[in-house]
C-alpha cells in the first residue's frame, strides 16, 4: 500500500473489520484482478457481493444467512440484464433474462444447469413454450405463428423434426 502525489491510496484490497474482529466487509481486487466488494452479517457471513468478470460481465449476489446464493443479478458480456434464482445449495435454476434482439425469456434448468422449459418471445414477437432434454436439444416447441395460428414440433434426440403439426386456416 503506499499514497500517490495527489492524496490516493493505492492498494490491492481493503477488509472492514467489527469492533469484535468479525469480519463485515471487502473492497478487493481478486486473484484475476477484477474489482469485487462484499458485504456481510454480524456472523461474518457474505450476505451482498458485487463484481466484475473478466469479460466485462458484472454482477450482484444476494444470499441467506448460510451464505448461500439465493438471487443474481447480472449483465453478460453483451450488455443483456439476466435474473437468476437459486435453489437450496445456491445454483442458479430460473433465469429472467432479454436476448440479443431485446424480447424477455425465461428458462428452467436441471441440476446440471442445462435449459430444460424455455419461455421466450421470438424476434418477430411471438411466444414460443420449449421443452429440451438433458444434452440441451429441443424436444418439444409450441408457438403462435402469423395471424395467430400454432404450430407444434417435436424433435427426435439429435434435434430433426419427429411430428409437426400446424395450423393453418380453412
Amino acid at each position: 500500500m503506499h499514497e500517490t502525489e495527489d492524496g490516493m491510496i493505492v492498494t490491492r484490497g481493503v477488509v472492514l473489520q467489527g469492533k469484535d474482529g468479525t469480519r463485515r466487509g471487502v473492497f478487493a481486487l481478486a486473484e484475476d484482478d477484477t474489482p469485487v466488494l462484499e458485504i456481510a452479517d454480524a456472523q461474518g457471513e457474505t450476505r451482498i457481493a458485487i463484481g466484475m468478470g473478466e469479460e466485462g460481465d458484472q454482477g450482484l449476489v444476494l444470499s441467506d444467512a448460510n451464505g448461500t446464493s439465493c438471487l443474481a443479478l447480472r449483465v453478460d458480456e453483451n450488455g443483456r440484464p439476466q435474473i437468476g434464482l437459486c435453489d437450496a445449495g445456491g445454483a442458479v435454476r430460473m433465469i429472467l433474462s432479454l436476448s440479443a434482439q431485446g424480447k424477455p425469456q425465461f428458462a428452467l434448468l436441471d441440476d446440471n444447469d442445462e435449459p430444460r422449459i424455455l419461455l421466450p418471445l421470438l424476434p418477430n414477437g411471438a411466444p414460443q413454450v420449449a421443452i429440451a432434454d438433458g444434452a440441451g436439444t429441443m424436444r418439444l416447441s409450441l408457438q403462435e405463428c402469423a395471424g395467430g395460428q400454432a404450430d407444434l414440433l417435436a424433435f427426435d434426440a439429435s434435434g430433426q423434426p419427429l411430428i409437426q403439426i400446424i395450423q393453418r386456416p380453412q
